[in-house]
């Protein structure tokens, strides 16, 4: 499975791509927009088949609402915190790599 923005008439939309195991396209799922909700992010599990197992609302108190993010930020603008990677442990426990400034970014 492969999280992505795509472009093809038959996944784009689609967040999650179901792909083979000799890297062919197999099908497209999820929400339209699984990128972080206002004040925080979501996490989700998803079956290959395509069923939402789980999801869980991840709400630190330094992640900064999306709506009060601005695509080009100024200079002198400590940039917006973000999720850049995430990653399940063989023990299921699930790693959640986030970027945020430091409180004397300068």
């Amino acid at each position: 499975m492969v999280a992505a923005r795509s472009a093809s008439p038959e996944s784009r939309g689609y967040p999650l791509h179901l792909v083979s195991a000799e890297g062919q396209w197999v099908r497209s799922f999820g929400p339209p927009d699984s990128m972080a909700e206002p004040g925080g992010y979501v996490l989700e599990r998803w079956s290959p088949t395509g069923e939402l197992l789980l999801s869980v609302d991840v709400a630190p108190d330094w992640f900064e609402p999306r709506y009060l993010q601005r695509r080009e930020r100024p200079l002198e603008e400590a940039p917006a915190p973000f999720v850049t990677y995430v990653a399940e442990g063989s023990d299921g426990r699930v790693w959640v790599l986030t970027m945020r400034a430091d409180a004397d970014w300068r």
